[in-house]
């Protein structure tokens, strides 16, 4: 004879399940709206609230108060690492303030797969080769090169282009969002949190492989020993996202370009 249960212990059953078979349905969830909601401001609250450890991967890291946050949970015993762009170093980034305060930053190697892929490194040596022999034969002929590479816009290399934190590996923050002045103020983004713990120990374990695979090399000021980043365009992104007045963006920008080489990104040993 089947049992009925009583209804007092109906909704305790649902929740037991909900807790073994759906984790999202018991974790607690936030989603925050750029510029309306101003996620800076939540983002600074997480990050003095943070108990043991701290990882982030952000694309573009240029904001000084989230910075400020970040040296000053380092100060007071947090384990903060930190993976992010090659744009993120130069005149507007905060790679180097953060490095500087003894926080381990890394920076994506673009060339990392190439290095590890022997037909990669094949074929662009035999596209080097064919350029080469392009150059030379033109200065015989005297006749000026149809390219420059400072003229290049935009950089073929990939981008470490994540968005995302997990604190103490019980809360973890992604969306759209770079720390930046402008994704706060200006910019329509989106910001998800939970502290899902299945989700945050999936973001973990791929923050600990771009970390230990090769991907990102560690970073310090003087390491990179070129311009960084790599294309124009990346250097006008990172002033736009700096620099609010008009007239000072423009002239800003005119100097960019006028400065702009296109050099490669390399990591000294």
């Amino acid at each position: 004879m089947n049992k009925i249960i009583h209804p007092r212990y109906q909704f305790l059953l649902f929740i037991l399940i909900c807790a073994t078979y759906t984790p999202l349905m018991t974790a607690r969830n936030w989603i925050l709206f750029a510029p309306y909601d101003k996620p800076a401001t939540k983002l600074i609250e997480f990050i003095a609230q943070a108990r043991k450890t701290i990882q982030a991967a952000v694309y573009m890291i240029t904001d000084k108060e989230i910075v400020q946050a970040l040296i000053d949970a380092k100060k007071r015993g947090i384990d903060v690492q930190i993976v992010t762009d090659q744009i993120s170093i130069g005149k507007y980034g905060k790679a180097d303030l953060m490095a500087e305060n003894n926080i381990p930053v890394y920076i994506l190697d673009p060339h990392a797969q190439q290095k590890r892929d022997p037909v990669k490194q094949l074929t662009q040596l035999k596209i080097k080769t064919d350029e080469n022999n392009q150059a030379i034969s033109q200065e015989i002929k005297r006749t000026p090169t149809k390219w420059s590479t400072d003229e290049k816009w935009f950089s073929n290399d990939p981008l470490m282009h994540h968005k995302f934190m997990i604190i103490d590996g019980v809360l973890l923050w992604t969306g759209s969002f770079n720390w930046t002045g402008a994704a706060n103020k200006k910019n329509h983004e989106n910001v998800f949190i939970t502290s899902d713990r299945e989700a945050c120990k999936q973001f973990e374990q791929h923050f600990t492989r771009m970390t230990s695979d090769g991907s990102c090399k560690l970073y310090y000021p003087g390491r990179i020993s070129t311009c960084i980043p790599t294309s124009l365009a990346g250097k006008v992104l990172s002033a736009i996202n700096e620099i609010s007045g008009e007239e000072l963006l423009a002239q800003e920008i005119l100097e960019i370009i006028k400065n702009h080489q296109n050099n490669r990104f390399t990591i000294s040993q």
